[in-house]
C-alpha cells in the first residue's frame, strides 16, 4: 500500500496458493488516454512471483482522498493499465471496474496484476 495526497493504492489477492506481490511507485512511463488526466502523479508497477490462476481474484484498488473527492466527479474515475505497444494507459477492456462510493474507492478486478497501473479521470470530470 502506498499513500499519496491523492489517495492510497491497494492490491488485493485472493488465491488458493501463496504468491508474492511487489509494488513500485514511479513516474508514469506512458501517456493518459486522450481526454484523461492522471489523478495521482505516480504510477504503480505491480509484479507477482507466480502467475495467478483463473480461479484467483486479483484487484487493483485506489482509495481516494477527500481532496480528490472535492476536485473531481468520483463516479468517472478509472484505473488504467499501460499498453507498452502504444505507450498509453488503457482504461477499457482491462478488467471489471467498480466505483465504491461508501469507501471512496475505485476498484478494478483483473485477470493479471503484472504491469504498470495509473489512476485516471476524464478532463470533463474535474470540478
Amino acid at each position: 500500500t502506498f499513500t499519496q495526497e491523492a489517495g492510497t493504492l491497494e492490491v488485493e489477492v485472493n488465491a488458493t496458493a501463496a504468491n508474492a506481490v511487489t509494488v513500485v511507485n514511479s513516474k508514469p512511463s506512458g501517456n493518459p488516454p486522450t481526454g484523461f488526466l492522471f489523478v495521482d502523479p505516480q504510477s504503480f508497477k505491480i509484479s507477482t512471483k507466480s502467475a495467478t490462476a483463473a480461479t484467483d481474484t486479483v484487484k487493483v484498488d485506489y482509495i481516494f482522498s477527500a481532496a480528490i473527492l472535492a476536485a473531481v466527479d468520483p463516479t468517472q474515475g478509472r484505473v488504467g493499465k499501460l499498453d507498452v505497444a502504444t505507450n498509453e494507459f488503457v482504461v477499457d477492456g482491462v478488467g471489471e471496474f467498480e466505483f465504491e462510493a461508501e469507501e471512496n474507492e475505485w476498484s478494478l478486478t483483473v485477470p493479471d496484476l503484472n504491469g504498470e497501473w495509473a489512476i485516471l479521470i476524464p478532463q470533463a470530470a474535474v470540478l
